[in-house]
């Protein structure tokens, strides 16, 4: 207790709800003053989480998360764990920092791509969250987010999804075939009208449109063949071997896709068009002559 003009002061530290009871003794006549108190100690709570998961619509190992936490006094960290049980049954577990939480109350955003860390065919995955308070009285306390769960494909489910993708690969080869074959139907049929017309037709320049917008299409349904594939040999290279014919599959999409995306084809088209509008039929057949050649090779490559 220390004494100033002011009065008096007593510092201590409590942990549960206490009485007490303060004695003052007169220092010349002895009487005595008791004040009587109650305190009531308000407890640290745990803190508080609240998390969502998204996974990849593409890399199937690909996790996103968002979230919140809380806590009454200050929150102190947030940990995010997983337990990797292979199918021998050994089992280990990491920890990553999920981010700097402050405050009170904190929204969070994390994301793990779980292929590359050390895993294998048939591993189970758990993993939560963890968020800690900054407690510095009674010691930091954690509250554990709800656990998810991500199990890796066997080899059997492997090979399955392998077979219905090159299935799907097969599909759509022949999509693009019948594209590059309409392409090519319309090339002719423009060049048989063109050179059979008098005079500039708008019609046909419409169609000379009509063919850049079936190229470039073309174009970009095979981007995204190839897209698709890469991300299916990145997944399968990352839990197996590698696929030999679907890396050859790859191989020949990029090849077929570095042809079709040289500038001739369409700088003939657009040379194409500006004849039509100068009405110069031998510019006009000397185009469409290239154009024939280009468009041929296009469908051989396709085949």
């Amino acid at each position: 207790m220390t004494f100033d003009n002011a009065g008096f002061k007593i510092g201590e530290e409590f942990r549960r709800d206490t009485e007490g009871k303060v004695i003052l003794t007169n220092a010349f006549n002895g009487k005595r003053d008791t004040s009587y108190f109650e305190i009531d100690v308000i407890q640290d709570n745990y803190p508080g989480i609240q998390v969502s998961e998204v996974k990849d619509s593409v890399k199937d190992g690909i996790r996103y998360f968002s979230g919140v936490v809380s806590d009454d006094h200050g929150l102190g960290g947030l940990s995010f764990v997983y337990k990797v049980k292979s199918k021998s049954g050994e089992e280990r577990t990491e920890r990553m920092n999920a981010g700097a939480v402050v405050g009170t109350e904190s929204p969070f955003d994390f994301a793990v791509d779980f292929r590359r860390e050390k895993i294998a065919l048939e591993d189970k995955i758990e993993y939560y969250f963890v968020v800690y308070d900054n407690d510095g009285v009674n010691g930091s306390k954690s509250t554990r987010s709800r656990s998810f769960v991500y199990e890796l494909p066997t080899l059997e489910d492997l090979n399955e999804k392998r077979e219905e993708e090159q299935e799907q690969t097969k599909e759509n080869m022949n999509e693009l075939l019948k594209q590059a074959e309409k392409f090519k139907n319309d090339l002719k049929k423009l060049r048989n009208e063109t050179m059979n017309s008098k005079k500039s037709n708008w019609n046909n320049q419409n169609q000379v449109e009509q063919l850049k917008e079936d190229h470039k299409s073309l174009l970009e349904n095979l981007q995204e063949m190839q897209e698709q594939m890469n991300n299916s040999l990145e997944e399968k290279n990352q839990l197996s071997e590698v696929d030999k014919e679907l890396l050859e599959q790859q191989e020949q999409i990029e090849d077929l896709l570095e042809e079709l995306m040289d500038d001739e084809l369409r700088d003939l088209l657009d040379q194409l068009e500006e004849m039509m509008k100068k009405n110069d039929k031998q510019g006009m057949e000397e185009a469409m002559e290239e154009l024939e050649m280009s468009s041929e090779d296009m469908k051989k490559q396709l085949d």
